[in-house]
C-alpha cells in the first residue's frame, strides 16, 4: 500500500503562475508533532531536575540536621566540663587558702629558692649557661680559681619567720663576698 500524498497548490493571480507541492502525511504529521513535542519535553525534563535537586537538598537537609544535633550534644558536654572545671578551681582555691605566718615566711625566702620551688632554675645557673654558651673558657689554673660563698646573715628563713617582730623585719638579702 503505497503512503498518501497530498498536492498544495500555490497560485499567484497577478503573472498566473502556479506552483505545486507534493507532501506526505505520515512525515508531515511527524514533524509537526516533533516541533510541539519538544518544547513540552524541555519542560519535563525541568521539572525532572528540579525534582531531583529538591531530593538532594532534602536528604543534604537532614544530614545536616543530624550533624547540627551532634554539635549541639557536644557544646552541652564541653559546658558541663567547663562548669566543672571551674567548680574544681575554685575549691583549689579555697584550699590554698594559707595561714598567714606561712605567707610572711614564705615571702621572706630568698628568690633562688622560690624559683626553685615553683620549678625554675636558680639565676646563678642560668647566669653560668649563658657565659658558657657564648665563648670557650680555657682551664684554669689553681691559683686563678676564686671561691665565693653566699651569705645570709647566719640566720635561716625559718628562724626568721619563726623570730617575734618577724613580720617588721625585711627578709635578709644574699650577698657576695670578694674573693680571697
Amino acid at each position: 500500500m503505497s503512503a498518501r500524498r497530498y498536492t498544495v497548490v500555490i497560485a499567484d493571480r497577478s503573472s498566473g503562475v502556479m506552483r505545486h507541492l507534493t507532501i506526505n502525511l505520515r512525515s508531515t504529521v511527524l514533524g509537526c508533532l516533533a516541533v510541539f513535542a519538544l518544547p513540552v519535553l524541555m519542560g519535563l525534563g525541568a521539572k525532572w531536575s528540579a525534582r531531583a535537586e529538591m531530593d538532594q537538598l532534602r536528604a543534604a537537609n537532614t544530614a545536616l540536621q543530624v550533624e547540627n544535633g551532634s554539635y549541639r550534644a557536644a557544646t552541652g558536654e564541653l559546658t558541663s566540663q567547663i562548669q566543672t572545671l571551674e567548680t574544681v578551681i575554685n575549691d583549689l582555691g579555697a584550699r590554698s587558702q594559707l595561714d598567714p605566718a606561712q605567707a610572711r615566711a614564705m615571702q621572706k625566702l630568698p628568690a633562688v629558692v622560690k624559683a626553685r620551688a615553683a620549678g625554675g632554675t636558680s639565676a646563678s645557673n642560668s647566669a653560668i649557661a649563658e657565659i658558657a654558651a657564648e665563648e670557650p673558657v680555657e682551664a684554669a689554673s689553681s691559683t686563678e680559681i676564686v671561691e665565693t660563698a653566699i651569705e645570709t646573715d647566719g640566720e635561716t628563713a625559718a628562724e626568721t619567720a619563726a623570730a617575734p617582730g618577724a613580720a617588721a623585719r625585711p627578709a635578709p638579702q644574699p650577698r657576695l663576698l670578694p674573693p680571697r
